[in-house]
This record gives structure tokens, C-alpha cells and sequence, in this order.
């Protein structure tokens, strides 16, 4: 059995490692297409914060454990047209962002990995802007007087 469970973390750690290379990750669009071409950055410093507590369940095998990463930074490009057509980017970062994973992997015909969990537990340090008002950036820098 503890060479199972070897085997198990050693292939978890290299599953999180192997996340990186998806760093940035497209993500597509959102709130009803209005922001698209979206992108997170961050998947780099995706990390293992605690231990991984382990328990079977018949043909079951359930994982939890706290993942964290840091400056993790979400953006979009968006487009509107009123009188002039505006196009710009919205973005927000989080400087700590850390979550309890559940997963399952189902043993009884195959391996099935499922997540059956998660947590977000720590979003801290959270910044946000955007760019491209176009005409309008004089007016804005007026009014901030």
C-alpha cells in the first residue's frame, strides 16, 4: 500500500507540474460574449500549501489537499460602440490565491478521476483596471481634478 500511495503523489506532483506549461491559459469569453479573448496568467506558481490526506472508499480513492498561486491575473479584450466604437482590456490580479481541491479517482472500471471539490480560501491582494476609453480619456482626466 505505501507504494501505491508513492506512486499516487508522485503522479500528483507531476500532474501540477505539468500544469505550468498551460501558462497563459486561453479561456474564451464572458458575460455573454461581451469580454473575449480572455487569458489567465499565473498557472506557473501553482503549488502544493499542505499535505495531501488520502482515503479509500471501497474502489475509491479520494485526494484533498490546498493548492495556492500567486499573481495570478485574469484579462480580456472588450469592444463597444455608442457614438464612437471603444475597444480596450479589462484585467484583475490577485497576488495570493489559494483553494482546497477534492478528487476522486473511481477504480471500479478503469481509473476515473473526477473533482469532486473545491474551496477558494484565500483571495488576497486584488487589483483591477482597464484601458481604451479612446475620446473620452481627456474628459476622465478633466473630471479627476
Amino acid at each position: 500500500m505505501e507504494l501505491y500511495l508513492f506512486h499516487l503523489f508522485q503522479l500528483f506532483y507531476e500532474a501540477l507540474k505539468g500544469l505550468h506549461k498551460y501558462d497563459p491559459m486561453e479561456i474564451g469569453s464572458a458575460f455573454g460574449g461581451n469580454l473575449q479573448d480572455g487569458v489567465l496568467r499565473g498557472l506557473s506558481t501553482l503549488r502544493n500549501d499542505s499535505a495531501i490526506d488520502v482515503y479509500c472508499d471501497d474502489e475509491k480513492v479520494i485526494v484533498n489537499t490546498l493548492l495556492g498561486l500567486n499573481d495570478a491575473i485574469v484579462s480580456y479584450n472588450w469592444k463597444q460602440s455608442f457614438l464612437f466604437t471603444f475597444a480596450g482590456k479589462i484585467w484583475t490580479k490577485a497576488e495570493q490565491v489559494q483553494f482546497d481541491l477534492e478528487v476522486t479517482l473511481d477504480m471500479a472500471d478503469g481509473i476515473k478521476l473526477d473533482v469532486t471539490n473545491t474551496l477558494l480560501t484565500k483571495f488576497e491582494g486584488i487589483t483591477f483596471g482597464f484601458s481604451g476609453l479612446g475620446p473620452l480619456y481627456p474628459l476622465i482626466k478633466i473630471l479627476e481634478i
